[in-house]
């Protein structure tokens, strides 16, 4: 979550070395790696509207259930006149089938420095995060909130994994209605959904493909918005 203050042979072998190659680029062609759809989607930040830099989602998804995600985040923005609020976050978290399945962060919260692992278990998830390990629940959200969470959770209470710090948190995720946005250039109809609960004030809207377009969060009396320009 973005916070506040907070890449010559004979014929006979030629012929042979002709099919090996042929069937390992059929292999390559049939690679699930290589099959996955890949996504490029890209924010501008605004702090108190006020353009205060960049997110970038990366998102790779392959079959059953299984995605990547990588998140750069830059952000700037001078605050009071003399102050510049700093910040800066690189993440990726792995999922299959709506569970989270591993996710490594670094975060740098205006000069405090965090590092996060979370790792599925038999019974849940393990976290290490401020030199400490610990479990939790299984079914935790991630609050870079990228895409929405399994069904069964939209709508009521939610755990959450703050991807910054590796803490708990606890809400309520309520869908508000459907908007019409202009998405990347293109008007969508996405769908609205509230969080609230404590340290948490978060609306998030969503496209046809349950991902992330646009972000509001409110924080010791600030406001965030995330806005995506493009997808590629």
């Amino acid at each position: 979550m973005i916070r506040f203050w907070r890449n010559s042979a004979h014929k006979g072998q030629t012929t042979k070395q002709w099919a090996g190659g042929a069937f390992l680029a059929l292999c390559l062609c049939c690679s699930p790696a290589l099959a996955a759809r890949t996504e490029i989607r890209e924010f501008n930040a605004k702090i108190d509207n006020k353009p205060a830099g960049s997110y970038t989602m990366s998102i790779v998804e392959g079959k059953e259930g299984r995605a990547v995600m990588t998140a750069e985040a830059s952000i700037s923005v001078r605050m009071y006149l003399v102050k510049t609020y700093t910040y800066s976050y690189s993440g990726t978290e792995t999922w299959k089938a709506g569970r989270l399945q591993e996710l490594k962060s670094k975060a740098n919260d205006d000069g405090k420095a965090f590092e996060v692992v979370a790792w599925a278990t038999l019974d849940g998830l393990n976290v290490w995060a401020g030199g400490k390990q610990r479990p939790t629940k299984g079914d935790a959200w991630t609050t870079t909130y990228w895409r929405l969470p399994d069904a069964a959770l939209r709508n009521g209470l939610i755990h959450l994994l703050d991807a910054d710090t590796g803490r708990d948190l606890f809400g309520t995720l309520q869908v508000a209605d459907w908007q019409e946005l202009n998405v990347a250039g293109q008007k969508q109809k996405c769908s609205h959904y509230r969080l609230t609960g404590e340290k948490l004030n978060v609306e998030l809207w969503y496209d046809a493909s349950e991902h992330l377009v646009r972000e509001k969060l409110v924080e010791d009396g600030h406001t965030l918005v995330l806005e995506l320009t493009s997808i590629r």
